[in-house]
C-alpha cells in the first residue's frame, strides 16, 4: 500500500493517537480487500480492534475521511490508488505474456 507521509500528516492533524491507529487499520483493510468498507459499526469496530463503544466515540473523526455510498464507506484517494494498482498489475501481466 503506497503511503505518502506528507499528504497523510496534512490531512490528519486533528486525529488523536487512537484515531490515527483506527484510520490506518481501515486503510489497510481497504487496500487488502481491494474494495470499500462496510458502513456498519460492528464490522468497523472489529477492523479497528476497538470495543463498539470506543469505535462509536471516534467514528465521527475517522469516518470523516470516507463518504457513505450504498452502505459502503468510500475513500477517494484509496480508490485512485486501487485503480493505479490494477493498471500496474495489468501492465506487468501483459509484459509477462509478451515474453512467453
Amino acid at each position: 500500500m503506497p503511503f505518502y507521509t506528507g499528504d497523510y500528516l496534512r490531512a490528519t492533524m486533528t486525529l488523536s493517537t487512537a484515531e490515527h491507529g483506527a484510520y490506518l487499520l481501515l486503510l489497510v483493510e481497504y487496500w487488502e480487500k481491494k474494495c470499500a468498507l462496510p458502513d456498519d459499526d460492528k464490522k468497523l469496530a472489529l477492523i479497528v480492534r476497538q470495543p463498539l463503544a470506543s469505535w462509536k466515540r471516534m467514528r465521527c473523526n475517522v469516518a470523516g475521511f470516507f463518504k457513505s455510498v450504498d452502505g459502503k464507506l468510500v475513500n477517494d484517494r484509496m480508490e485512485e490508488e486501487l485503480v493505479k494498482r490494477e493498471a500496474r498489475s495489468k501492465k506487468a501481466s501483459e509484459a509477462a505474456q509478451g515474453r512467453w
